[in-house]
């Protein structure tokens, strides 16, 4: 989704507050005629969306992710003509994400910025980002932008590509939603909060179910255990082991 505050307007006005017949002669304007005209500058626009997760397949889409699975996000940034001083953009995950890297950040041919190194700065500084110690919300420094290309039927944009984990944590069950939320600040304002589709979490469900072929049995008797392990088919289950304890008085014979 979108997002941009109200273009603002610039108006300049101006007045013709004197003029006579002759030189020295009496002000023939009793009432300044005045004239105006008006600018509109164009503020800048974040728009954010879900590129993919990183299983995808019959039983784990586009939009569902399992525990350690991980997701991409991209910001677009459509910056306007001129400078656009001390630019940050803020991502706070949703509890259960965490940022795991940046990706990627590029830009039009007419953007520059004042980051020593450019816009590469912004990805693989130590620094920058700027990660909080759980990883769930961190900044971007995009410095002072300038846009040069007075072209207004191209637009100059910014898009960063990064990646979050779907953490192993008790709050991450089984059909909850996880999202997040980017903020475009710069020197003097901001715009609203801009998010990407939510991404559902889906566990595998393994169903145990365990019979004896004999139910009344003597002493000596040889008993059959039979245990069926089934996957209700929500998502893959990996790495799945069994673990099954025999009882005091029953002897294992392999």
């Amino acid at each position: 989704t979108g997002s941009a505050v109200p273009a603002s307007t610039l108006t300049n006005t101006a007045a013709l507050t004197f003029y006579s017949g002759t030189e020295t002669g009496p002000d023939h304007t009793l009432t300044d005629p005045t004239d105006s005209a008006s600018v509109t500058t164009l503020p800048p626009i974040a728009a954010k969306t879900l590129v993919g997760s990183e299983i995808n397949n019959a039983t784990n889409s586009n939009t569902q992710v399992v525990i350690g699975e991980l997701v991409t996000y991209q910001v677009t940034l459509t910056v306007p003509e001129g400078t656009l001083p001390g630019v940050v953009l803020t991502d706070t995950l949703d509890s259960g994400l965490a940022f795991v890297d940046c990706l990627s950040v590029t830009a039009s041919p007419g953007l520059s910025t004042d980051l020593a190194g450019g816009f590469a700065a912004a990805c693989n500084d130590p620094t920058n980002p700027l990660v909080t110690v759980l990883g769930q919300s961190f900044t971007y420094n995009l410095g002072t932008l300038t846009n040069s290309n007075t072209d207004n039927t191209v637009a100059e944009t910014i898009t960063l590509q990064y990646s979050a984990v779907v953490l192993n944590i008790p709050a991450n069950q089984s059909g909850t939603a996880r999202n997040n939320q980017a903020q475009l600040s710069w020197t003097g304002g901001s715009i609203a909060t801009v998010s990407a589709p939510n991404v559902t979490i889906i566990e595998p469900v393994i169903n145990t179910a365990k019979t004896a072929d004999v139910l009344i049995g003597d002493a000596g008797d040889l008993v059959t255990f039979t245990i069926n392990l089934t996957s209700a088919n929500v998502t893959d289950a990996f790495d799945v082991s069994m673990t099954d304890m025999v009882p005091a008085g029953i002897s294992y014979v392999p």
